[in-house]
């Protein structure tokens, strides 16, 4: 999800097999990059903000899930 003021296009298509992934979660799927600089440039900084935000929020859902799971 973005809400920012960020225009994005197309340029290349990962075929299957071949998309990123992140170390802690292999099977998440990691749908869209945006480029550092274009939050500044676009005058967008509290998106930052809302995803470290997200990021925490995952990280304390995923370790509560051990604890119940326990």
């Amino acid at each position: 999800m973005f809400f920012t003021a960020l225009k994005g296009t197309i340029g290349d298509v990962i075929p299957e097999s071949y998309e990123p992934y992140t170390i802690n979660r292999p099977d998440e799927e990691i749908s869209l990059a945006l480029a550092p600089l274009s939050i500044n440039a676009r005058k967008t900084p509290s998106i930052l903000i809302t995803m470290f935000g997200y990021k925490i929020i995952m990280g304390l859902k995923d370790r509560l899930k051990e604890i119940y799971d326990k």
